[in-house]
Formats: structure tokens, C-alpha cells, sequence
């Protein structure tokens, strides 16, 4: 997928929904919370979800929580399409 369609699903989520975001300069050019696309499309438990996806799909990022410092974790655009193609939520079909 070319940076221009990843920035659009990243901006289309960012102003519908509250979802923690990061946007690069480089790929992936957008990451995604997997705690908040878990609530955002009602999977309760994400992380067995995901557990299965490969480097391309999913990132671990030293971040700062309550003031401590936490692994978050963080899903590609090519990995939230993976989830939305799967997920019968309106919300998803929406986005794409």
C-alpha cells in the first residue's frame, strides 16, 4: 500500500475515533494501538488476535505510561486491514 493511502485510513480513524496514532516519515508510515483498534472494532481480547502476526503487521514500542516506561504495542495499516477484513463491526467497513 503507497504512504498516501495509509495516511488516509490513519486520518479517517484518527477523526472518528479515539486512537492512539503515530504517524512516520518512513514505513510503516502509520501505527495504529492495539488496545484501542481492539476497542474500536469490540475484540475483547486482542492480543491472542494478533499473537499470530508477523513483524509486517505488528510493532512493540518503548513507551511512556503513568510515568513508567512500557512495551505497547502497535499494529500496521497492512495489519488493521487484516483485522477489518475479518471483523463483521460496521465501523470497519466504514473505514475501508
Amino acid at each position: 500500500m503507497d504512504k498516501e493511502k495509509e495516511i488516509n485510513i490513519g486520518e479517517i480513524i484518527k477523526n472518528n475515533y479515539k486512537c492512539d496514532i503515530i504517524f512516520n516519515k518512513e514505513e510503516p508510515y502509520v501505527l495504529y494501538s492495539a488496545i484501542d483498534i481492539g476497542k474500536i472494532l469490540n475484540i475483547l481480547n486482542i492480543r491472542v488476535l494478533i499473537q499470530t502476526f508477523n513483524n509486517n503487521y505488528k510493532t512493540k514500542i518503548l513507551t511512556l505510561t503513568n510515568g513508567e516506561p512500557q512495551n505497547k504495542t502497535y499494529i500496521t495499516t497492512e495489519g488493521i486491514l487484516r483485522l477489518f477484513l475479518n471483523s463483521r463491526k460496521v465501523e470497519a467497513l466504514e473505514i475501508l
